[in-house]
């Protein structure tokens, strides 16, 4: 079976180099690997929910992408459209911006399956990875809460919660590669 791989980022420039680089494997990897580049904003509103929708929609039925767009998601049944489907999501340097920290988790539980993994490669930059984990921690407490307890707050309502156990694992990579770490670190120092 061949693997599909949907890379997305929020800035449309981004996006364009992700399709280039794809575009430079050889045929030979192309053939075993389809590879997606899309827009995607991290966004707790309907919006993000929208968007998210279209981005399962890529994995559930690849046809429907025409010349690089998917069809609106409102045209199909939403309540099977809306469900994560991807198993892995990997996110490098993403939490940075705590603002969009809810946007983040929301667009990460929306797109993958219950019980899904994601990756975060991550370097430390001050609270802010404590403050995100503390609210993945929050929304995965909230899924083994059980009919009549308190809710989750408003902001974490996008997510889907189930009683078997955590929304999705997260996996943390703080060095995950000591080169790169290295690099992040000197141009930290030198800025």
């Amino acid at each position: 079976k061949q693997l599909h791989v949907v890379l997305t980022d929020g800035h449309p420039k981004c996006v364009d180099n992700n399709a280039s680089c794809a575009k430079l494997m050889p045929k030979s990897e192309r053939a075993k690997i389809q590879i997606d580049a899309q827009l995607l904003l991290w966004d707790s509103s309907s919006n993000g929910a929208d968007a998210c929708c279209e981005i399962n929609k890529i994995i559930r039925d690849p046809t429907k992408m025409l010349n690089g767009n998917v069809t609106l998601c409102n045209t199909i049944d939403q309540s099977t459209e809306a469900d994560g489907l991807y198993h892995l999501c990997l996110a490098s340097d993403c939490v940075h911006f705590q603002e969009f920290h809810d946007g983040l988790l929301c667009t990460i539980a929306r797109t993958l399956v219950v019980d899904g993994v994601a990756l975060m490669c991550q370097p430390k930059r001050g609270a802010s990875l404590q403050n995100f984990m503390k609210l993945v921690d929050a929304v995965n407490n909230a899924s083994h809460s059980s009919v009549g307890d308190e809710k989750p707050s408003e902001a974490l309502n996008c997510c889907k919660v189930t009683a078997n156990g955590p929304l999705f694992h997260m996996v943390l990579f703080e060095d995950f590669y000591p080169k790169v770490s290295t690099m992040h670190t000197s141009l930290l120092i030198g800025a």
